[in-house]
């Protein structure tokens, strides 16, 4: 999927923040959705929701997933902004400012109530029923509708399917 197209994919919808090429849902949306009939879900936005409103969301979109649906969620990693500050990270980009400084600048330009880790969210994923979780650079899949979506290249960005059945 590239970012320069408004061609919709067919069956492919966004949750969180909009994304070209997706039909977007908002979560009631999603919940007033038909049962099995999406194929593919882009997620991002998420650390802007309580865990709470995360877990309800997967929720809606385990159930709106078609039997080995995907979702791709794309978030802020929570790691490579911890390593990043411990490792003096931005220091060219931003010279004479300490780290504290450009920590809490950009803690204040990220409107977040939860950040994820790898292991948190693979964590949630597999509470929710998600199997075959893994974990991509930013704008890299399998799935050619996934392809470019994200501009971030420390984004944490994790695939996951709906089992092909729900018995096993």
């Amino acid at each position: 999927m590239n970012d320069s197209t408004d061609i919709m994919v067919e069956n492919a919808f966004s949750v969180g923040f909009p994304r070209p090429g997706f039909e977007h849902l908002d979560l009631d949306e999603a919940e007033l959705r038909a049962e099995a009939s999406v194929r593919y879900i882009y997620c991002s936005g998420i650390e802007a929701w309580s865990r709470d409103e995360f877990r309800h969301t997967l929720t809606a979109i385990m159930r709106i997933l078609q039997p080995a649906g995907v979702v791709r969620i794309a978030t802020p990693d929570l790691d490579s902004t911890v390593y990043g500050y411990l490792l003096d990270w931005n220091r060219e980009q931003l010279p004479g400012t300490t780290r504290a400084q450009r920590l809490n600048d950009w803690r204040k330009s990220v409107t977040a109530q939860f950040i994820f880790n790898e292991d948190d969210l693979r964590a949630e994923l597999e509470n929710a029923g998600f199997v075959d979780i893994w974990r991509l650079v930013a704008g890299a899949s399998s799935i050619e509708v996934f392809l470019d979506c994200e501009e971030d290249a420390t984004a944490l960005v994790l695939e996951a399917r709906k089992p092909a059945s729900m018995n096993g």
